[in-house]
């Protein structure tokens, strides 16, 4: 029962959760304005975390910054902030990353876009809280233009030494770009009232015990009460027999797993581009639990 319980949420789950999750989405304007990034200037905007179908927390997965370049190249730091009563806080655990932007022609706006992943670092993001991405210089001579968004309604403040202080937070113009997140699934807590079948002496696991359990009642030299009845029924035909002894002499003996291989898509996995699954993993030893990604 607990197994097809699990299934079932995880199914959901994934049902729920095909694309990839756009946790911010700011379309640049065109324009060719933006605001400074500079030693002197660092900028940093809002963006919330809302709560999905059975979505909840959030990985953050990949970040993407639209950018006029005022050099030849820039180097930029990038940081995901705490929300600090509507300013922007401390950074995150791992949520601070080194780039180096440089043109590649950007067209009339000359806008620029950067893409960069996060999934190595770990940074979770909390349902209904606030965060802030922020951009800073780090060195005199490197200087953007983070491009404005199309629309003017982000909550954003400025900061003049490097992110140590930040302005009042204000409605205007944001920095486009994209932050995108894989949606953490908790599985169900385990209710140990909640019997599977064959678990006839109501321990919480399937052993020996209860085959003997159930082969004394049979025999009629115990009894049980209705719950022990209806969770003996290991094959769900209506009645407690040796059938029922067979079949949890089996699970006990081999248990049912998910027996399915699916491609490793990961370019930072030591088994990318190879068939993994239970029967792998099982075999080997390595297996404590899966994660289920998205790609795309």
């Amino acid at each position: 029962m607990k197994l097809n319980i699990s299934i079932l949420f995880l199914l959901i789950n994934i049902l729920f959760a095909q694309d990839r999750t756009y946790l911010f989405y700011a379309t640049p304007s065109g324009s060719g304005e933006g605001w400074e990034i500079s030693s002197e200037n660092s900028f940093s905007q809002k963006f919330p975390i809302t709560s999905y179908p059975l979505n909840e927390d959030y990985m953050l997965e990949r970040i993407h910054i639209y950018y006029i370049l005022e050099g030849a190249s820039a180097n930029i730091q990038i940081k995901i902030r705490q929300d600090n009563n509507g300013s922007p806080g401390e950074t995150l655990d791992g949520a601070s990353w080194d780039i180096t932007l440089q043109g590649h022609g950007g067209g009339l706006s000359g806008i620029e876009e950067y893409i960069f992943y996060t999934t190595s670092d770990c940074v979770l993001l909390e349902e209904d809280n606030y965060y802030w991405i922020s951009l800073n210089s780090t060195d005199e001579n490197s200087q953007i233009k983070w491009a404005h968004t199309s629309g003017s309604y982000y909550n954003y403040s400025i900061s003049h030494d490097s992110g140590e202080n930040w302005s009042p937070s204000e409605t205007g113009f944001g920095g486009a770009g994209k932050i995108s997140g894989e949606a953490v699934y908790y599985a169900p807590e385990i209710n140990y009232n909640t019997y599977e079948n064959g678990d006839v002496n109501l321990d919480g696991g399937l052993n020996v015990l209860d085959v003997v359990a159930l082969s004394s009642f049979i025999l009629g030299n115990i009894e049980f009460n209705a719950e022990q009845i209806e969770i003996g029924d290991f094959n769900q035909d209506g009645g407690n027999n040796i059938l029922d002894v067979v079949g949890l002499v089996n699970e006990i003996l081999n248990p049912t797993i998910l027996n399915w291989t699916l491609q490793d898509i990961n370019p930072n996995s030591n088994s990318y581009s190879q068939m993994i699954g239970p029967p792998i993993y099982l075999a080997e030893d390595k297996i404590t639990g899966y994660y289920f990604g998205k790609a795309g």
